[in-house]
């Protein structure tokens, strides 16, 4: 894909003249596959840690619920 239009290579023909686009779109189309290998794990991570802390919030909710007939139970040790 030269893009350069040497007379000897034939590039310089009218249907050859978005040459230089099409090098361009396929450069920017390896720049964005580049881009979501390098920024999906990262993603995928986060939003993995985001579903299973949501989900620990959930179950330590459920797992709370008798103590709520305790009213002075705080967080943390009881007085004994």
């Amino acid at each position: 894909m030269n893009v350069g239009g040497v007379p000897w290579t034939g590039q310089n023909k009218p249907e050859n003249i978005d040459g230089f686009m099409n090098v361009m779109l396929i450069c920017v189309a390896i720049l964005l596959l580049l881009l979501l290998c390098f920024v999906f794990p990262s993603l995928y991570s986060h939003v993995t840690a985001y579903r299973t802390r949501r989900e620990l919030s959930r179950s330590n909710s459920q797992n709370k619920r008798h103590l709520k007939l305790f009213r002075g139970h705080k967080e943390g040790y009881m007085r004994l």
